[in-house]
């Protein structure tokens, strides 16, 4: 009870698998209880009502981090006197907003939607009259504060957003909040009264929250329909001018953030293979259609490579015929990507390529040729412990003699013809002293 951290956690603890049953334990230790571990405590006494009088009285006595340990433990109690001291809280000091994330007692939601109607209406006159597209107020992160909350004065209030958001003045910041909150929502609770506020909003609308309306449409639809519906908006034909959705806000890569947000929602890594996780927050319990595969592949997307199962288990119990199909896909992938494929203004730096070349053993990828030689020509001043690193690398994975050799000489060759890069005499020297090249005699 002295205020060290591991007894906060304890206490952190106990309150979450305990609740109201040990309240006599929390009210007993408060007195003597210091710093964090008081705070925790305080926080505890927000699982019984009886609490109230007591959360009200040390309302007025706390000061910060104690103060916002009452807030905490007053927005898990929902009585009409919690709701008034809430009204009252949020005109005084509206920030406090943010302790009622979680809160879904519906008369607390018209209140935080009431106030967040004033603040927004007062932000949204503000930059229609100057125009600053920038300004960091739009961040309106207490719109997220919506999020568990399915009442209709909610849906009203989402819907107004829409309707009142422009591009010309808006940065588009308040409706990636509005999307936090949909999305928490949609993942925590698969609310059909949220599945039907956005199936009831225009294709304007719908594209201004198009994310949330994926993740909608990921949990609920089978995943042909999910595929042929989004594959198109996240990948458009040309991977240079990757536009997302119709906005111009959302791109492929956002569909990677959404979705590991969801795979962890519930704050626990699972022991599952990634698809398996996905499969457990998916409504028809099935796995995403394969041609994302393709799709993720052929645009460089490796990050979206855990939408599909990728892991051996899964590869393994397609069949044999089918596996080496996705083991061929996917050793050339990661082939073409350390031959620099999807560089784009970024360099290739050796240590990807030291990656992707055990991910090409991993998959048993049989062409080595070349990669060594592709490094050295997209980074020709390599120091030679990356030169070093890199291949030992390729002699590890390529492991065939006469590759090394034909590798090592068009090495040798291409810094015979640059002796200006920075270490193209040591490189050259390696190689000699390696045995793998000899020098040609004029």
């Amino acid at each position: 009870p002295q205020g060290n951290r591991e007894m906060a956690y304890r206490a952190e603890l106990i309150g979450k698998i305990a609740g109201e049953r040990q309240n006599e334990w929390y009210l007993q230790m408060l007195p003597q209880a210091k710093k964090e571990v008081r705070q925790r405590l305080i926080e505890n006494l927000g699982y019984s009502e009886s609490n109230l009088p007591l959360l009200f009285e040390l309302f007025k006595k706390e000061r910060k981090n104690g103060k916002q340990a009452v807030l905490a433990a007053l927005a898990k109690i929902e009585t009409p006197q919690t709701l008034a001291f809430w009204e009252k809280q949020l005109q005084e000091d509206f920030e406090s907003v943010a302790y009622l994330h979680n809160n879904n007692f519906d008369p607390v939601a018209d209140v935080v939607v009431t106030m967040l109607y004033q603040k927004v209406k007062s932000l949204f006159k503000k930059f229609h009259r100057n125009g600053n597209k920038n300004s960091p107020d739009l961040d309106l992160w207490v719109i997220q504060c919506t999020a568990h909350k399915t009442t209709d004065s909610v849906f009203a209030f989402y819907r107004w957003l829409l309707e009142e958001s422009n591009e010309k003045y808006f940065d588009g910041n308040h409706l990636h909040r509005l999307e936090d909150a949909i999305i928490e929502t949609l993942v925590a609770e698969y609310p059909q009264k949220m599945l039907d506020f956005l199936s009831s909003l225009s294709p304007q609308q719908a594209d201004k929250i198009g994310r949330a309306c994926f993740v909608a449409d990921f949990l609920t639809l089978p995943a042909k329909q999910v595929f042929d519906k989004w594959s198109k908006k996240f990948f458009p034909s040309k991977f240079d001018k990757l536009m997302g959705l119709v906005t111009g806000n959302y791109k492929a890569e956002d569909l990677v953030w959404w979705l590991e947000k969801m795979r962890f929602v519930d704050g626990k890594h699972s022991f599952y293979s990634v698809n398996q996780q996905l499969q457990i927050y998916r409504q028809t319990k099935e796995p995403m259609d394969s041609r994302w595969f393709d799709l993720i592949l052929k645009n460089g997307m490796e990050k979206l490579l855990w939408l599909v199962p990728t892991d051996k288990e899964s590869i393994e119990a397609m069949g044999k015929d089918a596996a080496e199909t996705m083991y061929a896909k996917i050793g050339n992938y990661y082939y073409q990507k350390t031959m620099g494929k999807w560089l784009g203004k970024n360099k290739q730096w050796y240590y990807h390529a030291v990656y992707n070349m055990r991910k090409m053993k991993e998959y048993h990828w049989q062409q080595y040729r070349g990669i060594v030689l592709a490094q050295c020509q997209m980074e020709p001043d390599l120091l030679l412990f990356q030169f070093r690193e890199l291949w030992d690398c390729y002699r590890e994975c390529a492991e065939d003699e006469q590759t090394l050799l034909f590798e090592a000489q068009t090495v040798w060759e291409f810094y015979q013809k640059r002796p200006a890069a920075r270490n193209a005499k040591q490189i050259m020297e390696f190689l000699q002293n390696e045995g793998l090249v000899t020098p040609k005699t004029p």
